[in-house]
């Protein structure tokens, strides 16, 4: 790679994981690589996105006794991301399906490497989410300078590769291959919106100057257009992670939603015992999920909305 494109060194990514981002693991070079590695600070600051999904957009696993009961290797009960599970599922019968879809033993399928509830011994948590794939995008490597969601280098003490940390945050919890582009481009837009100073690309294209009229969220839309200095405001010494939360479709709105709050509550003070500032998140929903952002809103268990 030729040094010109590394103005400031070698970059080390930002991991706001390890005490704020303030420790950060270099790497060993040929005595004559002279070039200096650079660590950079994230914000304090945090505001997550939390997305959530429409309807069937959640996964969904079973308990032990109905995988049972349906002699199933897995407890799948609803993951349109795996189509060799999804295909066989397409020839149920309706008392199949009923028994399958069962809002009394169905639960979201959250990521859990550390218990690995699979149903079956041969499937980590890690196989069970493979589909999530998380890419930073072409040219990723000049955004390292910013707190961009980055595996940990090789050989780092309990490291984890970008796709984890993507799942961690729930991204294996949806319907990955309909929301994958909304969760990417969310994380990459918004935490890497400058980088060296200079406005991203996609945002200077899409974003400024643009009538918000062009993107009919309302037909007589009034506000004005966004410009530079805005965008340079709104992100400035702020942190964007992106999360999603499933819930289970099968049950009633009002108890996914009071079941989300309580999740958003956990995650908001999950920042603060990091060192964060953490107040609130924004909520990015569809279809159904608006319903269940309702019951999020007038909860008593929040207090974000």
């Amino acid at each position: 790679m030729n040094s010109s494109f590394r103005p400031y060194g070698y970059k080390l990514p930002v991991n706001p994981q390890q005490k704020q981002g303030s420790i950060a693991q270099g790497f060993v070079t040929p005595k004559k690589d002279r070039t200096p590695q650079v660590q950079c600070i994230p914000p304090k600051r945090v505001l997550p996105i939390v997305f959530i999904p429409g309807i069937m957009g959640s996964n969904l696993r079973m308990n032990q006794k109905r995988q049972d009961k349906l002699k199933q290797k897995h407890n799948i009960s609803w993951r349109p991301d795996n189509s060799t599970v999804t295909i066989q599922q397409f020839d149920d019968t309706p008392a199949e399906r009923q028994s399958r879809l069962d809002p009394k033993i169905t639960e979201v399928d959250i990521y859990e490497p550390e218990h690995n509830r699979t149903g079956n011994s041969t499937e980590t948590a890690d196989q069970r989410n493979e589909a999530v794939r998380y890419s930073n995008g072409y040219g990723g490597w000049r955004r390292l300078d910013g707190p961009l969601l980055q595996g940990d280098l090789p050989g780092s003490k309990n490291g984890r590769t970008q796709d984890q940390k993507a799942r961690a945050r729930g991204w294996g919890e949806v319907y990955f291959g309909s929301y994958q582009s909304i969760l990417a481009t969310c994380e990459n837009k918004l935490n890497s919106a400058f980088s060296g100073g200079s406005l991203e690309r996609y945002l200077g294209n899409h974003i400024v100057g643009v009538d918000p009229s062009k993107w009919q969220a309302h037909p007589n839309f009034s506000m004005k257009p966004l410009d530079e200095n805005y965008i340079r405001e709104a992100v400035k010494e702020c942190w964007f992670p992106v999360h999603a939360m499933g819930y289970n479709w099968l049950k009633s709105n009002r108890l996914s939603g009071i079941a989300i709050a309580k999740r958003i509550c956990s995650l908001i003070e999950n920042y603060r015992k990091q060192g964060f500032e953490c107040e609130k998140v924004i909520l990015v929903t569809h279809s159904m999920g608006g319903l269940v952002h309702l019951v999020i809103h007038n909860s008593s268990v929040s207090k974000f909305a």
